[in-house]
């Protein structure tokens, strides 16, 4: 037999051991993974799950869950360990947006948040809510908006938050089915809102904030308890990718809360949560449109036709400080590997980097040419979950 057949065959049957009984093979297609690069940047494949649904999208980790929205707006969940389908369950009318799913495990509920309806399952079975034995009231399966929702909604403190088409940020309470509060934070709001914990004060006090960002370049920052305005900041242009946050250290030792946030003004900004005046920002060369990435005492950004650059987090410098920026790092900063290793993700070219984080040089590249979305489930050895042009759903998980 050629050694080239050999090694086919060798590589077919490594792939069908790895997925185990989860995979349903394809009559003729393949994932086009190459195992052994896979291997050698930290992954193993561990399942891959054919859904047998049409375009899924809005792929969402949840607790022990991987959620995602097919075709005919159906909430589809999945077990997160293994790929088993668990249920699924119709929302949405396949007219509105659908913007966000929550699942809320103490309620035996989760929330998938529309243009104008919050739709609500059980997070068990899928089916409507039911009666409560205790108070005999039955939950809504759906509950309109006052304030149509424009952004993905964030849930905390049993309500969830999120932007809405003229310009508040929304708290909406699913136990009563109604706002409970809003706050005007600018124009039409696209990116969720972002919640931060400061430190804990002398009184044992933590500041906890809401941080909208609308589309004329207003980020405010709300503390969430009593919807105060905590601080605003007015940009040159529009926000839109989500604001992120950091724990970092001064000069003197002390331990502070950096609010990061990246523009289309190409403006990369660190301001404190505590004042809201800028510890750093740093003047790019292109729009932003992807978040910030904090690791360790560093923060990644993509910088459109520029590359990934790395900047120090806790900086003296006003202007900021580049530690590097390299053009051939085309994607984004999803997670790590058990190295340390950087593993960033490019949606348009559909390729996996393993960087180096001390010098930004390319360890390895892994195509990955039918995998349309990847998410992780932590930013630091995080395991990645995929759904490909085939309607598979592909579990990539660390190498121990």
């Amino acid at each position: 037999m050629p050694q080239k057949l050999k090694n086919t065959l060798l590589a077919t049957i490594v792939l069908l051991l790895t997925i185990g009984s989860t995979f349903a093979a394809p009559q003729s297609n393949s994932l086009n993974i190459d195992l052994a690069s896979l291997r050698d940047s930290g992954f193993k494949l561990d399942w891959v799950t054919n859904t047998a649904t049409k375009d899924l999208r809005l792929g969402t980790i949840q607790g022990d869950s991987f959620y995602a929205i097919d075709q005919e707006d159906f909430l589809n969940r999945f077990d997160l360990t293994s790929g088993r389908w668990i249920w699924s369950a119709p929302v949405g009318n396949k007219v509105f947006d659908i913007h966000s799913i929550s699942e809320v495990e103490h309620q035996n509920a989760v929330y998938v948040l529309s243009d104008s309806v919050i739709y609500v399952v059980q997070q068990t079975t899928g089916n409507r809510p039911t009666q409560d034995k205790e108070t005999g009231h039955t939950p809504p399966y759906q509950m309109k908006l006052n304030r149509l929702a424009t952004s993905p909604a964030i849930y905390t403190d049993n309500s969830l938050v999120y932007g809405s088409s003229n310009g508040d940020t929304v708290w909406f309470s699913p136990d009563i089915g109604y706002t409970e509060y809003r706050y005007k934070t600018g124009d039409v709001i696209y990116v969720n809102p972002t919640m931060v914990h400061g430190e804990i004060d002398e009184e044992g006090r933590r500041k906890t904030a809401i941080i909208s960002a609308s589309s004329d370049g207003h980020v405010v920052a709300v503390d969430n308890s009593s919807v105060r305005k905590l601080w605003e900041a007015k940009l040159l242009n529009s926000v839109e990718a989500p604001i992120t946050s950091m724990k970092v250290k001064d000069a003197e030792g002390n331990a502070k809360t950096l609010v990061l946030i990246a523009g289309t003004d190409q403006y990369l900004r660190a301001i404190d949560l505590e004042t809201g005046y800028p510890t750093w920002k740093v003047l790019t060369q292109a729009p932003l449109v992807d978040s910030p990435a904090p690791l360790g005492n560093a923060v990644y950004q993509r910088i459109p036709n520029q590359g990934l650059a790395k900047f120090k987090a806790n900086t003296q410098s006003i202007a900021g400080e580049q530690v590097w920026l390299k053009p051939e790092i085309t994607g984004n900063l999803i997670t790590t590997n058990r190295k340390g290793h950087l593993i960033v993700w490019d949606d348009n070219t559909r390729q996996l980097q393993v960087i180096d984080p001390l010098l930004g040089g390319t360890i390895s590249t892994i195509d990955l040419p039918q995998f349309k979305s990847l998410v992780t489930d932590s930013n630091e050895n995080g395991t990645l979950y995929a759904i490909t042009d085939e309607q598979f759903i592909v579990c990539l998980s660390p190498r121990r």
